[in-house]
């Protein structure tokens, strides 16, 4: 239940700290008096949206701070820890807002998420949506989990057939550029395979280009190369020479051993020296170098590259690219005839969801309609028929199920559209019909912000029992006109405005009960009128007892 609210330079009010009573709470006072600036103030430290024009005359700020007691509601106190929870919330003229619950800083999703499940508010021209087809079909879908549990699972299958539609549709539209690409990327990747080109080739291949261009060049510089090793004055007669010297002295002192060993050393590693020489210039001799394969695939690289734009590490990669478009664009995904049927099976596996859900809707709808019919009855329309009117339509995201509700408000005639045939105050019974039906599991709070709109005395007075009724299960605070309401409940507000020089400021009263008796019976027409105060008083005795 909602225990208090406090405001500061809200609207036209500058200070204000109400007591709700934890049954039936009514707020009453002449039109434009500012009774729905109190609900207003409690939705917006509950996270909705408001601008800097709600904050009054009285300073930079605004502050709303408001408290439930959750003790009763184990579901909603498990994740709060604590048996109530205070909405603070302040709006400045820069635009900064600061949400805060049980002194924490938090976000305006976090609070709105929290306080969901604390109230519901019922606008004073919520009824219109009577008038709407789609709000009979979502007043449908909340009576059961299990219908929103269904519909989420028809909702995913409709996604994908959507999905799966889309896809095809683009298929048939794209056709000739599909096949103009496997066309394309099949003549590629045969050309990539075919020149089976490797990272680093053409590096080795300009190597070996350089060799080929220069071969006389090698061949002359080598031979004579060779010459100096082998010929008459060559390396090797000087060394070998060297050598008988070194080894007659070592003949005469052992310690020339190092010597001697280098000079042997050295005179092997110039015979290796001298006999791979003799064998690269034999090779050069007898060789058939194969210039023209060289430059040609040479050339084959440099042209891919060029054609291509890239590197060959780049075509490599863009030939595995290619290839898993092939694979995609001639695998079933990509064929028309394979996707139709496919299209087909998702199809049928979706409408066996949607009848699935339209039959539980249906189930549920026939239920539904005895109870609004039990609950017009309280309300006093006791010859009304109520029906749910189902006829099949295309798949669309909530299911085949085109919905609308029908009354028939008077003995022998017809049931027919209620947005066509319902006056306003019918229109108001067979909301508030509707919405006592929802009530099974509410929430802590509920508020009806004038929803007698259009209605009279004697109906007044049965809305105003059964507004008592719901307060037994939920806290009710209600904004109304009507003293049948009023005189209902336990607790009474009552809202004023006084104009002062350039100041207008709001007044909200908590009653006494000889003070509801005065305001009762001014709302009957006449607050002098000893009949009216009689009849106020004898409407809150009742209600005492």
């Amino acid at each position: 239940m909602l225990k208090y609210i406090k405001l500061e330079n809200f609207a036209i009010i500058d200070n204000l700290n109400l007591q709700f009573n934890n049954g039936f709470n009514t707020i009453t006072g002449e039109t434009g008096a500012g009774k729905s600036i109190i609900i207003d103030a409690i939705s917006i430290a509950c996270g909705e949206r408001c601008g800097v024009g709600v904050i009054g005359q009285f300073g930079d700020k605004s502050k709303i701070e408001i408290c439930f007691d959750i003790s009763n509601y184990d579901n909603i106190k498990k994740d709060i820890g604590k048996d109530s929870i205070v909405f603070v919330r302040e709006i400045y003229k820069s635009g900064r807002n600061v949400f805060k619950i049980n002194g924490n800083t938090e976000n305006a999703q976090t609070v709105k998420k929290i306080s969901e499940n604390l109230m519901d508010v019922y606008g004073q021209h919520e009824h219109q949506r009577l008038f709407l087809p789609s709000y009979h079909l979502e007043l449908i879908d909340n009576l059961s989990p299990n219908i929103i549990s269904l519909r989420d699972e028809y909702f995913n299958l409709y996604t994908e057939y959507k999905e799966l539609e889309k896809n095809l549709e683009y298929l048939k539209a794209h056709q000739y550029e599909i096949k103009r690409n496997v066309d394309l990327y099949t003549y590629e990747a045969n050309e990539i395979d075919t020149a089976e080109l490797k990272v680093g080739e053409e590096e080795e291949l300009e190597a070996e280009n350089d060799k080929l261009n220069n071969i006389e060049n090698i061949n002359t510089l080598l031979s004579e190369a060779y010459g100096l090793i082998t010929g008459d004055y060559g390396v090797e007669n000087t060394l070998s020479n060297i050598s008988k010297n070194i080894e007659q002295a070592y003949s005469y002192d052992s310690k020339l051993d190092s010597q001697y060993n280098t000079i042997s050393e050295i005179i092997t590693d110039l015979n290796e020296l001298s006999s791979s020489l003799d064998s690269y210039l034999e090779k050069l001799r007898e060789g058939d170098f194969d210039f023209t394969t060289v430059a040609n695939r040479l050339d084959l690289i440099k042209t891919l590259k060029k054609k291509y734009s890239m590197t060959v590490e780049e075509i490599l990669a863009y030939r595995e690219k290619i290839g898993k478009d092939l694979s995609l664009y001639t695998s079933d995904d990509f064929n028309v005839e394979s996707m139709e049927e496919d299209l087909k099976k998702k199809f049928d596996v979706l409408y066996l969801k949607a009848q699935e859900l339209s039959d539980i809707r249906k189930d549920m709808a026939k239920g539904f309609s005895l109870q609004v019919e039990k609950n017009l009855v309280d309300l006093g329309m006791p010859n009304c028929k109520f029906e749910v009117d189902f006829s099949e339509c295309a798949p669309s995201p909530k299911g085949i199920d085109d919905i609308e509700f029908l009354i028939s408000p008077n003995p022998g005639m017809p049931v027919m559209s209620l947005r066509k045939i319902a006056s306003g105050g019918e229109l108001s019974r067979v909301f508030l019909a509707i919405i006592i039906n929802r009530l099974k599991d509410a929430p802590p709070l509920v508020i009806f912000d004038e929803i007698d709109a259009g209605i009279g005395g004697v109906t007044g007075e049965k809305i105003g029992n059964k507004l008592k009724e719901i307060s037994k299960i939920s806290q009710v605070i209600c904004i109304t006109h009507l003293p049948q309401i009023a005189a209902k409940s336990e607790k009474q507000f009552n809202v004023t405005k006084t104009g002062l020089l350039n100041e207008t400021i709001v007044n909200v009263n908590d009653l006494s009960f000889e003070e509801r008796i005065k305001v009762i019976a001014n709302m009957f027409g006449d607050g002098e009128s000893q009949t009216s105060l009689k009849h106020a008083k004898e409407l809150l005795m009742q209600n005492a007892e």
